[in-house]
């Protein structure tokens, strides 16, 4: 076939095709095709999916596109720029040698990489992408039969009947599982083995040239899966490489046609602890493509020291274990599905969707919670969040924050759907002998003193239904579980040491044994015991969860006088602060 100038273009049976991909190339009945008056040309090729038939539906089920094709020189000095459609691939509906109801993507000319360059070139199209330059007709986008390559040459001296060649030609899956999706197998895997079998060894074993190295870093234009669930033994270390993905028609990129659901990940393996995947490089995502790592067995999934940027939303489930850092595309989440990632840094917004305890976490977005109606209790140390923390379940969500622990919420409260923040600091008493020699077994009691927020001998009214008090004492400060020490009634049963139910800021209910007259009489009060416990072998009681809100003053004791060796009663005195209370006591010797 000619152009108006003359110049051979070729046909399709010498544009050269290494077909040996999953989608062989095949022509349709017309081959070459010119529009009418125009210099571009193209040649359609049939589209068959994986199972044989004459379309694909890419609305269902995700389809990428990818093969390559190296310039027969000295053409790729002759196509035109990319700005007059130097180079153009398509994907089309409909039958014939040209159908005509299709969408054209502008991938290259002599001014980009793409159409200058003298190795092979990469086109990587997804069928569901709506980025188009031109199109003609109405497609049916459910239904795709044909993509085609086309040129637009600037100068076609000479009778050269072979413009390009293609490699090998794909279409993927991006779904988890889907049987085109290129998946990770077997043991002893690492990036350097998947280039080497892409790229093969010499030109019998090449699958292709898509998957690029330099140096420790790798170019990678498809969807993944890490394993593909089978019971078969695997094992993967990234060796702490550089992995990219490309972006959606990027300048000098315009080959790359993406939409977020294009270079999708997976961690897809067996329930097993020998199935292993290890991770600590850097993995740089030019698409916001979600990262699903959401296991939950015995395999064993490790990221620590792995960097993730530019994805989309990433779930990691209780499989996944390591400090890594993340910084995903703009409205992407990180999602904790039950995954210890406790030393991480993440740079937006965390989501957790479990009760899950998280320590040494940085978090520079909101931490959105949402576990539904379950009430959870969370214990957060040195996690540090700059936005907002929330609860979108409709259970109750209290976080103990402790240990340097940085967090605010525009939905305080006990309620349903409400976030709790609890800040809580250490109590640390250490108790020795007069030579510091540290004493066991010595019994402490630490209560709240006047001057605080919580009830120190504050009057109280006492009722009494069935076995449950009613106690009135105004702005006692406790919460439900906490101990409450109560005195002074003449009914002895109505003095406990016990565990409270709060009705309001005023009232608070307990269990009490007997049918002790209501109310009581005498004079009762509330005080709320902050320690107990008896010292360990390094003399030490200590408690990391005392919720904090303002300085609490303390009073209490020490005692050692049922066991030898006995000591006397000695007292303990002080402040609990913002930094929590530390104090040394020391009992001298009864014997």
């Amino acid at each position: 076939m000619t152009s108006a100038g003359g110049a051979n273009r070729g046909g399709t049976a010498t544009t050269k095709a290494k077909t040996a991909g999953n989608l062989p190339l095949t022509t349709n009945s017309g081959g070459i095709d010119a529009s009418s008056g125009s210099a571009l040309v193209w040649a359609y090729y049939g589209l068959a999916s994986e199972t044989s038939t004459s379309s694909v539906d890419p609305t269902t089920d995700t389809k990428l596109l990818l093969t390559s094709i190296q310039w027969q020189a000295p053409n790729r000095l002759q196509v035109d720029t990319l700005a007059n459609q130097g180079c153009i691939a398509r994907y089309a509906s409909g039958t014939g040698a040209s159908p005509a109801d299709y969408r054209q993507f502008d991938i290259g000319g002599n001014d980009t990489p793409f159409g200058s360059s003298t190795g092979f070139n990469t086109i990587c199209i997804d069928l569901n992408s709506t980025g188009h330059d031109s199109s003609g007709g109405t497609l049916s986008a459910s239904a795709i039969t044909a993509f085609a390559f086309g040129v637009n040459p600037a100068v076609m001296n000479g009778g050269s009947s072979s413009f390009s060649f293609f490699q090998r030609v794909f279409i993927f899956d991006t779904d988890k599982g889907a049987t085109n999706l290129p998946v990770f197998t077997g043991t002893d895997n690492d990036w350097g083995t998947a280039y080497t079998k892409v790229n093969g060894t010499n030109y019998t074993n090449k699958i292709g040239v898509w998957l690029q190295q330099l140096g420790s870093a790798y170019f990678v234009p498809i969807p993944f899966s890490f394993g593909d669930g089978s019971a078969a033994a695997f094992s993967f270390d990234d060796g702490g490489v550089t992995v990219i993905s490309p972006a959606d028609n990027a300048a000098g990129g315009e080959n790359y046609r993406l939409t977020t659901q294009a270079m999708r990940v997976y961690a897809d393996l067996d329930n097993n602890a020998n199935n292993t995947l290890t991770l600590s490089g850097a993995y740089t995502w030019g698409t916001a493509a979600v990262w699903d790592f959401d296991q939950n067995d015995a395999a064993v999934i490790t990221i620590d020291g792995a960097n993730f940027s530019g994805m989309g939303d990433f779930t990691l489930g209780s499989s996944v274990t390591g400090a890594a850092t993340f910084s995903l595309a703009s409205g992407s989440d990180v999602i904790i599905n039950g995954a210890d990632l406790d030393g991480s840094t993440i740079n937006g917004d965390l989501l957790l969707n479990s009760d899950t305890d998280l320590t040494d976490i940085t978090v520079t977005g909101a931490l959105v919670i949402d576990v539904g109606a379950s009430n959870i209790t969370l214990n957060f140390s040195n996690v540090n969040v700059t936005g907002d923390t929330t609860n979108t379940g409709t259970g109750t969500c209290t976080i103990n924050a402790s240990n340097g622990s940085s967090l605010t919420t525009t939905e305080p409260g006990t309620a349903a759907g409400e976030v709790n923040i609890v800040n809580t600091v250490p109590i640390t008493i250490t108790v020795l002998d007069s030579a510091a020699a540290p004493i066991t077994g010595a019994r402490l009691s630490l209560e709240a003193d006047t001057g605080g927020a919580l009830a120190a001998l504050l009057a109280t009214s006492i009722t009494r239904s069935g076995s449950t008090a009613t106690a009135t004492a105004t702005a006692h400060g406790l919460a439900t579980g906490d101990t409450a020490i109560i005195r002074g009634a003449t009914e002895e049963e109505y003095n406990e040491i016990a565990t409270v139910t709060v009705t309001g800021v005023n009232t608070f209910t307990y269990a009490v044994t007997g049918t002790p007259a209501t109310p009581a009489t005498g004079s009762p009060t509330t005080t709320a015991q902050i320690l107990t416990g008896t010292t360990n072998g390094s003399g030490v009681v200590t408690t990391a969860a005392f919720g904090y809100g303002a300085d609490q003053p303390v009073t209490g004791r020490v005692r050692k006088g049922t066991s030898s060796p006995l000591y006397k009663t000695a007292p303990v005195a002080g402040t609990i602060t913002s930094a929590g209370f530390t104090t040394t006591v020391t009992m001298i010797d009864d014997e």
